[in-house]
């Protein structure tokens, strides 16, 4: 899984159709655990390597709902 597909799926199922800038709510919602350019900080790094072994519903959990303790 992309993390362009792991935004759109962020920016789909929780902001209204007007709201929907992917670049904008990965830096609003996802950035400051996860680090602008992607390579981590306080969460692990989103590159398509780290994101492989995700399946696609716990993907969508974790994107939707966070993680304990996050």
């Amino acid at each position: 899984m992309s993390v362009r597909l792991a935004t759109f799926f962020l920016a789909t199922s929780c902001l209204p159709a007007a709201a929907q800038d992917a670049p904008a709510v990965y830096g609003t919602h996802c950035a400051a655990c996860h680090g602008a350019d992607r390579l981590g900080g306080m969460g692990p790094a989103l590159l398509p390597e780290n994101l492989e072994r995700l399946k696609r519903t716990a993907a969508e959990r974790v994107i939707t709902k966070g993680r304990p303790a996050t």
